[in-house]
């Protein structure tokens, strides 16, 4: 029979305190039990548990997953050395999608060794990276727009200075070398700005 989790009596924060805290909320004390969470930390350990942490619990997760492993030996070194982390958490679920959150561990109420406790605070970012991403895309693809005429316009203007270069000037008359004095440094003048326009966007690489 699976005995049942004992529920600690010393809790560091009120409920008012604790639903005034931002984001995903986990309070784990030095026996790795969970003391403490708000509704959001409840909702958060459902989606990674399979079911949501009671106070009592064991902080622990049966997801095969090194990500959280390394969580939890983060919220031992908080109680047992005092060591402090603030780190990005990736969850990558088996549908494709993924969830990113902001970590914060820290260690509140250690003057009394008995009460040490480890805050596990997780904000979900999952929202500003997927935008991040989406705006990284839609660059690529302005990006490319932006150098595609540069390639179309160079082949057939690069045959055009060529023929410049054959043609002789002295065959021509007098009024059409007029025009073939005006023709070559605009056609040139296009070419830089062609390739003037090429390294410029090439910082975007």
């Amino acid at each position: 029979m699976k005995e049942a989790a004992t529920i600690p009596s010393f809790k560091p924060f009120s409920l008012t305190q604790l639903s005034a805290l931002s984001g995903s909320v986990w309070l784990i004390d030095r026996k790795m039990k969970v003391i403490q969470l708000n509704l959001e930390g409840r909702n958060l350990s459902k989606a990674w548990r399979g079911k949501p942490f009671s106070e009592g619990d064991s902080f622990k997760f049966k997801a095969d997953s090194s990500n959280f492993s390394i969580l939890v030996e983060k919220v031992k070194n908080c109680l047992l050395k005092k060591e402090s982390s603030d780190f990005e958490f990736r969850h990558d679920a088996q549908t494709g999608e993924f969830g990113l959150w902001k970590v914060n561990i820290k260690q509140v109420n250690n003057l009394y060794p008995e009460n040490i406790t480890a805050l596990v605070q997780i904000i979900d970012i999952s929202s500003i990276e997927k935008k991040m991403i989406q705006i990284q895309e839609e660059n690529e693809k302005l990006r490319e727009l932006a150098i595609r005429p540069s390639h179309i316009l160079r082949s057939p203007l690069s045959s055009i200075l060529g023929l410049l270069e054959l043609m002789d000037e002295d065959q021509l008359d007098e009024e059409n070398q007029k025009y073939f004095s005006y023709l070559k440094p605009l056609a040139k003048e296009l070419d830089d700005v062609i390739k003037s326009n090429a390294k410029k966007m090439s910082i975007f690489n």
